[in-house]
């Protein structure tokens, strides 16, 4: 399957024109998959908040996904977003030529920064992946 998105016709910026986005599912595996031209992120794997009087709450966390084989190529902000989620599991894939909006990484994990909430990971392996002509930067750790 290749997804290939309205990055040339897009001009605004966005935040919500990813090519796959997983958001509180389960059991999801993508394989051999294709995410081209998106205007965001090629693979966006998060989760989705729920507004209650002046707090954020988590819905649904994203749990046990799997990307094998796919690849990200000529994304506008990521090759792919990891902002919530456990189990996640990438492996032989590539994430290439990521170029527009920062961060422009070819992977980005980090949580969605809420007021009231941090992201949640748990288990997340990350194995033989490529990542050429992408930014490299903005490294924090805890």
């Amino acid at each position: 399957l290749t997804l290939i998105g309205s990055k040339p016709d897009v001009k605004e910026e966005t935040e919500t024109i990813h090519g796959f986005q997983i958001q509180h599912a389960h059991h999801i595996t993508l394989k051999n998959v294709k995410s081209f031209m998106c205007k965001r992120d090629g693979f966006y794997i998060g989760t989705d908040y729920i507004v209650k009087e002046t707090e954020w709450k988590l819905q649904y966390s994203a749990k046990n996904i799997t990307l094998i084989n796919c690849n990200a190529d000529s994304n506008h902000r990521q090759g792919l977003s990891i902002t919530e989620g456990e189990h996640i599991f990438v492996d032989g894939c590539s994430f290439t030529n990521t170029i527009g909006t920062d961060p422009q990484c070819g992977i980005d994990i980090e949580p969605n920064l809420y007021k009231y909430l941090d992201g949640t990971f748990a288990n997340i392996t990350v194995s033989d992946v490529t990542i050429k002509n992408c930014l490299f930067k903005f490294f924090y750790c805890n």
